[in-house]
């Protein structure tokens, strides 16, 4: 089954850390999930996938926020993004300097430790769980995440439409809840299929038993 990317943590109550909660500036919505840890506590991966960002990025309260690399700032001090065997992304954000050895490219099984958690104002880890790598142009965050409380249980519940509590013409704002919008809502991203989480797990275990069935082998041969 999927893991909680902190092992040592439990997913938010309602509140501030929660998915879809309003942010302090009132134009944006919660895109993930905060999972409170201390500083070096360890981040493993969510499920088996390949490593497609590692990344330097800005904290909220840093003076360089707007020269951080495009799309990640406020994620800092690291980021690391994961392209799941289920289809999802899982962005694993506010890892600490120097508790990261993963590379661009680098493949990793459910479990495997990602990083630990950095020092930010109150320590922990930010975790969304995204179908597409970035929004595109234009686009909120929220527009292309899902509950990952949901996808731990096998379930897609992506953004369901609510505005935050002053809307904005700005990029972090739904686009369907900016001031002026005279569109239809914006069709949905690709989701993934309900199915996926069950198939990736399906997968993994077929992995795991290919591998014992491979060592009976060997074990059986050696004795004959």
């Amino acid at each position: 089954m999927p893991t909680l990317p902190l092992p040592s943590g439990h997913l938010p109550r309602p509140g501030s850390g929660s998915w879809l909660a309003s942010r302090s500036d009132g134009h944006r919505l919660h895109a993930g999930v905060d999972l409170l840890g201390p500083v070096g506590s360890p981040v493993v991966a969510p499920e088996d996938g390949t490593v497609v960002v590692v990344a330097s990025a800005s904290t909220p309260s840093d003076a360089t926020r707007r020269s951080a690399p495009a799309g990640w700032a406020g994620y800092g001090p690291r980021a690391v993004l994961i392209h799941g065997l289920s289809g999802t992304y899982h962005l694993l954000a506010h890892l600490r300097d120097g508790g990261m050895t993963l590379a661009t490219g680098a493949h990793v099984r459910e479990g495997q430790q990602v990083g630990e958690i950095g020092v930010t104002s109150t320590p922990h880890l930010h975790w969304e769980v995204r179908t597409l790598p970035q929004p595109p142009s234009g686009v909120a965050t929220v527009e292309v995440c899902g509950d990952p409380a949901e996808w731990l249980a096998g379930v897609w519940s992506p953004w369901d439409g609510r505005c935050p509590p002053e809307p904005a013409n700005d990029v972090r704002t739904p686009r369907a809840c900016r001031p002026g919008w005279r569109g239809p809502a914006p069709d949905p991203f690709p989701r993934p299929r309900p199915e996926a989480v069950a198939v990736a797990t399906l997968a993994r275990w077929l992995n795991v038993r290919g591998l014992e069935m491979e060592q009976e082998a060997e074990y059986g041969s050696s004795r004959s």
